[in-house]
């Protein structure tokens, strides 16, 4: 390896090894950084630190959920070479983002 990648895993879950999906790409982020790379994310709870109030409201943020992840994105852009977002995370092109690695 060259250089090692900067990486950004994109989820619409809290970060916490207990849940199905959030368990899988921490594996994956662990695998990641054993290779060599760097790895950050941004989940639910980074987009909302603080707890919905109601059932409701944690619908309301899981529809507002990619609208976050692309402002992050789009403010740290030059800070990723990969973008590995959980399907549906992340409806936006590279171009909207300002993004140009992969």
């Amino acid at each position: 390896m060259d250089k090692p990648l900067r990486i950004l895993a994109v989820v619409n879950v809290p970060w916490d090894p207990r849940l199905g999906a959030a368990r899988v790409w921490i594996e994956l982020a662990e695998e990641w950084r054993k290779a060599g790379h760097h790895v950050e994310k941004f989940c639910l709870t980074d987009a909302f630190p603080e707890p919905a109030p109601s059932p409701a409201v944690a619908a309301i943020r899981l529809l507002r959920f990619p609208f976050r992840a692309a402002r992050f994105i789009r403010e740290n852009s030059e800070r990723f070479d990969v973008v590995d977002a959980l399907v549906g995370t992340l409806p936006f092109s590279k171009k909207s983002l300002g993004f140009g690695g992969l």
